[in-house]
């Protein structure tokens, strides 16, 4: 296998000389056949550097549909990815490995992790990168199970925590004698499309009691964008369940005008934000495509694809951060017990 220097040398002259010929004209990019034909030549550029995390590299399914990218942190089974995306019966996909179920051994909510374990032994497990994460400008790949990487990209901005977004189930509250009573409903919000009209009083939150407008708040503020909940509300002499999934405070209060425009460039995560530290980059990936490692020129392994997280916009956890959090997922103390549907 080529040096890490002749590899950097060699990437290096590959990019410059094509980026170089795109703006001089001599490449033309007008078409979409010409596009492909520039991203795969791109792409080629970062082929020797993708190839050992590739290894350790597996894609994720749920239900037998492609749900993330994971990533081999111990030989012997374990398997690191979003845990967001993990819904169904999980199984992993191993390069030259038949597919293999998987099970969930710990979640940390925090960071959106999840860390899977398969039977299988001897398996390539990814070496982290010991260095600082690498400065803005520079080249990223996101490996696949392919020799090329699936996409490439540029840091933008150095590691930063990312604030959660608030979430908010679109309802205006008052105090009343039986409980936090609804004074209005917002159109298109997660309750509205739940059923909830104004008047409903409502009395419990996942199964627990709910006593005023504020305890009711305080509930919702703990969850996030996306989540879904159980509500019973009392409407006159009925009592009724019902669930709903909440959305985003600042869309409901400014519109959602920002999120459109963010989604023009695909799909992005459904978790995206709240990270207590993040390094960010315009690699366009899917939310398939999140949980799995990225590399640097040299194909040092300095984190892992958390989210895609705008039009122009994806997250990485640092490798530094990863590490310690292995050995408490590893013992099940993060393990996620909230009752999913």
């Amino acid at each position: 296998m080529m040096g890490r220097d002749m590899i950097r040398t060699r990437m290096f002259v590959c990019l410059s000389l094509l980026l170089a010929c795109i703006a001089l004209g001599f490449i033309p990019v007008s078409s979409a056949d010409d596009q492909e034909r520039n991203a795969y030549s791109i792409k080629n550029a970062f082929r020797e550097a993708v190839v050992d995390a590739a290894r350790s590299t597996v894609r994720v399914l749920c239900d037998d549909r492609r749900s993330s990218l994971g990533v081999i942190v111990e030989a012997d089974g374990y398997v690191l990815t979003k845990a967001s995306e993990l819904n169904g019966d999980v199984s992993c996909q191993m390069l030259g490995r038949a597919t293999m179920p998987a099970r969930i051994i710990g979640v940390d909510e925090q960071w959106d992790l999840a860390l899977l374990k398969v039977d299988a032994e001897n398996l390539p497990a990814i070496q982290w990168s010991e260095s600082d994460a690498p400065p803005v400008g520079s080249w990223l790949a996101t490996p696949g199970l392919d020799a090329l990487p699936i996409a490439i990209g540029v840091v933008s901005v150095g590691p930063r925590k990312i604030d959660r977004r608030m979430p908010a189930l679109g309802i205006v509250l008052e105090d009343s004698d039986q409980g936090p009573r609804v004074n209005r409903v917002l159109d298109d919000s997660g309750a509205a499309k739940a059923g909830v009209k104004a008047g409903d009083v409502v009395v419990e939150l996942d199964d627990q009691a709910v006593a005023d407008r504020d305890s009711l708040i305080e509930a919702i503020r703990q969850r996030s964008p996306g989540d879904k909940v159980r509500l019973k509300v009392r409407r006159g002499e009925e009592t009724l369940n019902v669930e709903a999934i909440l959305g985003e405070l600042n869309n409901m209060v400014h519109g959602n005008r920002e999120d459109f425009q963010n989604t023009l460039g695909g799909q992005l995560s459904e978790r995206r934000a709240g990270f207590p530290l993040a390094l960010q980059h315009d690699t366009v990936l899917t939310p398939s495509q999140c949980g799995g490692p990225i590399v640097d020129i040299e194909g040092h392994v300095v984190g892992l694809n958390i989210a895609r997280a705008s039009r122009v916009g994806s997250y990485a956890i640092p490798s530094s951060v990863i590490k310690p959090l292995l050995k408490e997922m590893k013992s099940g103390r993060l393990v996620n017990t909230t009752p999913t549907d």
